[in-house]
């Protein structure tokens, strides 16, 4: 029984290993994905606090002031809110993000619409852990991949049973300091690695999740709209931003604020985007660009069942479910495969050469 277990293990390992390195090495990569530009570009996001803030519409008229598009004053879009010691990030009508320090009213920079070389970089990097740049076919075999790395681990903790190796002699020879790392390894990265595995699964097959949830995703709704009055002066003034931001913390009290959509039409909405203490993903409230008043609240945490675990795996999977931790451990564990796979292929070849 036990040459049957080290044939599967050996082979199934061989047979994935290539695509198992390149998985861990991009998921290494990709848990910190949103931090390398912060790391790379302090002054434009890193700001001193002093003293409180200015309101969210100072800022938009300063970025509206100072920031031109062909001669005529900039169209503000988007607003990334930061919290403490964060610079806030305009994004504007033509594609351009303007940094600005809040506790200052000042520009930190504007950055154009195109993508830059580390856009274009994690673009391919998140191609190739998701699909190896080939498409459907590509994604298939990334899944066929990461259900191989659920075979191999358990065939790989009954293996170890026999030598039970729970550190390294380093002092050994390289070969055994190499069977040592093997076993160690997987002894103690087992765990997160079946889950990085099991919630990639999950993400693309998602049906197990709905089956335990007993529930359906959920259908996605048509955004409500914002209703003009027929009365309303060419000379109208829309609430101030922050007049929704506070309509916005009412709805979802104890939720933190950190996006504002403004509204592209007419009848388009005012978008806040908020997380709560205990959610983990954003509720969106929506309100009347004219007004100001409650349009509809999408509150996370009232979402069907379906959709909420969904979305709680697929921040188990990319690390972001709680925070900076989650991502070092996230980042960690997929070098963590990276080395067993190198580990294991050269105990094969060792044997493959005898």
């Amino acid at each position: 029984m036990r040459r049957f277990w080290i044939f599967l293990h050996r082979w199934v390992g061989l047979a994935a290993a290539a695509f198992l390195v390149l998985s861990g090495l991009t998921g290494s990569i990709l848990a910190f994905e949103n931090d390398y530009d912060r790391w790379i570009h302090p002054s434009l996001w890193r700001v001193v606090p002093e003293g409180a803030p200015a309101s969210e519409q100072t800022l938009a008229d300063i970025v509206t002031r100072q920031v031109s598009s062909d001669g005529s004053p900039a169209k503000v879009e988007l607003i990334d809110l930061a919290g403490d010691g964060m610079a806030q990030v305009f994004t504007l009508s033509d594609g351009r993000r303007v940094f600005v320090n809040p506790y200052r009213q000042s520009i930190l920079g504007v950055r154009d619409g195109k993508p830059s070389a580390g856009d274009k970089f994690f673009f391919t990097v998140r191609q190739l852990h998701l699909s190896l740049l080939a498409g459907v076919w590509g994604r298939w075999i990334v899944e066929i991949a990461s259900g191989a790395l659920l075979l191999l681990i358990p065939t790989g903790l009954y293996l170890w049973w026999d030598k039970k190796r729970v550190s390294v002699k380093w002092k050994a020879s390289w070969r055994r300091v190499n069977w040592d790392l093997h076993s160690v390894l997987g002894l103690y990265g087992f765990a997160v690695m079946v889950t990085l595995a099991g919630s990639g699964l999950l993400i693309s097959f998602p049906g197990p999740l709905y089956f335990v949830t007993g529930s359906a995703p959920q259908i996605v709704e048509a955004l409500p709209r914002s209703t003009p009055s027929e009365n309303l002066s060419p000379n109208f003034l829309q609430p101030e931003l922050d007049k929704f931001m506070v309509a916005a913390e009412a709805a979802l009290p104890g939720s933190q604020l950190i996006r504002v959509q403004l509204p592209r039409g007419p009848r388009s909405p005012v978008q806040i985007q908020m997380r709560g203490p205990n959610a983990s993903s954003s509720s969106t409230v929506y309100l009347d660009r004219y007004d100001g008043h409650i349009l509809r609240v999408d509150d996370a945490n009232n979402r069907a069942p379906a959709l909420r675990a969904f979305r709680t795996n697929q921040a188990v999977h990319t690390g972001a479910i709680w925070g900076m931790p989650s991502k070092i451990l996230a980042s960690l564990s997929s070098l963590t495969l990276v080395f067993s796979v190198i580990t294991g292929f050269i105990i094969w070849w060792r044997k493959a050469k005898t």
